[in-house]
């Protein structure tokens, strides 16, 4: 069902970024100055929502098995999901998103914020996270499990680091003092030019695994990949311009600023995108011919 499927790539988009602010919370957290507490209060609500929606994704799984609305009332089917691989994948899901709520919460103020407390949970947070997805999906079905794990983990943990550090740039950017933002920016910058590359090389030494030739390229699932390819590669120019062009005056004000705050937002957009197409790939189809 659609809704189910967009349910899903909700759940995904903000059990990513929710676990990826963390992060960003712990990694930064010393080095903001005016936004740190409006951050740390909007991500909470941030990880609340998410929250909610992976305990609504979870409730419409009875739905996608039955192929109808009566899913909802056959309690065999909720046991069937919760004695499942999937439920333990949403039951680690709700755990990341109170190990990221515990991370805020350590990074709320400067005293707070110093010390190993917040980056241990949010390492924890975003490991957890990565775990809960490594246990569902088609990559549990190729014959080198174990690679396939560890590329999709690697794929996972920089999308989150990416997707969960663009809505707190921008209030970088808004309420930072032009030398702090500066300086967060060219931190940042510096760790994704290396690390954002690797989502490419992890995704396609998956597709490797995971597509049993080049004639799968042709039906839905291997569209749908293509799709992404190609929004992933737009999404480098986008980081491109960041790095190089946008991100280094950003931090001056003025309509600097504005166009990085633009192009931040489009790059979560395209992420978005790439999310919802991973959603359709997971719920719809499979890399094998039926």
């Amino acid at each position: 069902m659609p809704a189910v499927a967009l349910l899903r790539a909700a759940s995904l988009l903000l059990s990513l970024q929710a676990a990826g602010t963390a992060l960003f919370a712990a990694l930064f957290a010393t080095m903001l100055v005016q936004s740190r507490a409006a951050l740390v209060r909007g991500a909470l609500r941030l990880a609340a929502a998410a929250a909610l929606v992976v305990l609504a994704c979870l409730a419409a799984e009875p739905i996608r098995l039955a192929g109808d609305m009566d899913g909802m009332t056959d309690p065999a089917l909720y046991r069937m999901v919760l004695h499942s691989a999937l439920g333990l994948s949403f039951g680690l899901r709700l755990l990341a998103l109170l190990c990221a709520g515990v991370t805020l919460w350590l990074s709320r103020d400067a005293s707070s914020a110093v010390g190993p407390a917040p980056k241990i949970a949010a390492c924890v947070a975003v490991g957890v996270t990565a775990g809960a997805f490594i246990l569902t999906g088609h990559s549990v079905d190729v014959n080198d499990r174990s690679l396939a794990a560890g590329l999709l983990g690697v794929h996972l943990l920089i999308v989150m680091f990416w997707l969960g550090s663009l809505w707190p740039l921008l209030h970088v950017v808004r309420y930072e003092p032009s030398a702090a933002a500066q300086g967060i920016i060219g931190r940042f910058s510096s760790l994704a030019s290396w690390s954002v590359p690797l989502i490419g090389v992890a995704g396609l030494g998956l597709a490797t695994l995971l597509l049993p030739n080049w004639a799968a390229l042709a039906r839905p699932y291997g569209v749908l990949l293509l799709g992404k390819l190609a929004l992933f590669l737009l999404l480098l120019l986008c980081a491109a311009a960041n790095r190089w062009r946008l991100g280094p005056a950003a931090g001056q004000g003025g309509s600097a600023a504005r166009a990085f705050r633009r192009m931040v937002m489009l790059e979560y957009a395209l992420i978005a995108l790439v999310l919802v197409a991973t959603a359709l790939m997971t719920t719809f189809y499979s890399p094998a011919p039926a």
